[in-house]
């Protein structure tokens, strides 16, 4: 995919609601046209489509900062339109929204908790996964719902050593159910039937203060969805 857009910001930006008479708002928008040599994501043939298109996205943050809390909701819609129908749409254009929630709090200065939220809605929902976007861009019809929320806790135990703890969760929910046919009449499992999931995460890192510009990270992660159960051992520099 090839895209050119422009962007513009139309209020000062959020994070200067901690400096005194800052904005506590944000607005913005995105025009961009784009050239999609696969729309459908297809293998070489008859389904194999080219199209050109443009999208407008605007989004608006707002923010509240308390002396220990600070709390950030947001919102971004997408429409793109397409010069060819994508397969299995019955229009030429995609709507996407994007709601997100950011909250911080500060017990002291050495513990902290964080909570976020992301609730998809659209055409794109696997395209605003929480790893690399990029990796799978994936386009399915309907009104797909995709949720994602987390709650981390952070300690600095010592000067030299910290814990974090969290837990995570991801919902699917694919539009399309029921019994569905292939061209030659065979029968082939609906998108929910095949992707509708909820997944949970939960890990403990240890931080470790090598030195003030190394930071070495020693943790544990598991994970659980209605497919296959994950579990993994970690260290990083």
């Amino acid at each position: 995919m090839v895209a050119l857009g422009a962007s513009g910001l139309y209020s000062a930006p959020i994070p200067g609601l901690t400096e005194e008479g800052g904005k506590n708002w944000s607005v913005a928008a995105t025009l961009r046209g784009f050239y999609d040599d696969n729309i459908n994501t297809a293998p070489s043939g008859p389904g194999k489509q080219d199209a050109f298109g443009i999208e407008i996205s605007p989004s608006v943050n707002y923010g509240i900062q308390w002396q220990q809390t600070q709390l950030t909701l947001g919102y971004v819609y997408s429409f793109k339109y397409y010069d060819h129908q994508p397969a299995g749409s019955s229009t030429k254009y995609d709507q996407q929204h994007l709601f997100n929630l950011a909250l911080d709090h500060a017990f002291t200065e050495r513990y902290r908790l964080g909570v976020r939220d992301a609730f998809a809605i659209g055409q794109e929902p696997d395209v605003l996964r929480t790893d690399n976007a990029f990796t799978a861009f994936q386009r399915i019809s309907g009104d797909n719902i995709r949720n994602y929320g987390s709650i981390v806790f952070d300690a600095d135990i010592t000067r030299l050593f910290g814990l974090e703890i969290g837990y995570d969760n991801s919902f699917f929910d694919y539009a399309q159910s029921g019994v569905q046919f292939d061209d030659f009449g065979n029968i082939l499992p609906s998108n929910s039937a095949l992707l509708d999931r909820i997944e949970n995460g939960v890990h403990l890192d240890s931080r470790w203060m090598i030195c003030p510009e190394t930071v070495g990270i020693f943790g544990y992660n598991s994970g659980m969805s209605v497919t296959q159960p994950t579990n993994r051992l970690g260290l990083c520099l």
